[in-house]
């Protein structure tokens, strides 16, 4: 019986904590680039924010832009958010980032679990690849 009940734990933080790929394409490869929709830049996070707007809860990330890549409207700072649910990408402050975003109509830009995201120190084939599609 104790087997069971913790089988189905399992299985239900499994099922509630999921998060839904399908519509946001993450590995980084030409097909995502040809989109046009995904910003992504070289960023070290220098803030972070817990906001809420109406019933949305967020944190909002502040950056430094090391790169800017295929980044839309450059500038050297700049602040992006992520929505405080199932799909919460988290980002530690001094750490640098490998970060794809996309903008809402209000052009601010937000990130989740399912945006491409990755430590520097684990991004170098990624910026490679980067390296040779955008020249900034």
């Amino acid at each position: 019986m104790k087997y069971l009940a913790f089988l189905a734990f399992v299985l239900t933080l499994s099922l509630g904590y999921s998060c839904d790929c399908k519509t946001i394409p993450n590995p980084l490869n030409e097909k995502v680039l040809a989109q046009g929709s995904h910003e992504f830049f070289l960023a070290e996070i220098t803030k972070v924010e817990e906001k809420k707007e109406g019933k949305i809860k967020f944190m909002e990330y502040s950056v430094k832009v090391i790169k800017k890549y295929n980044l839309k409207n450059y500038v050297e700072t700049l602040t992006f958010r992520t929505k405080m649910d199932k799909c919460m990408s988290e980002f530690t402050i001094g750490e640098q980032y490998l970060i794809s975003t996309t903008q809402d109509k209000e052009k601010n830009r937000w990130t989740d679990q399912c945006h491409f995201k990755r430590e520097f120190k684990n991004a170098k084939r990624y910026l490679d690849f980067l390296d040779t599609k955008y020249k900034s």
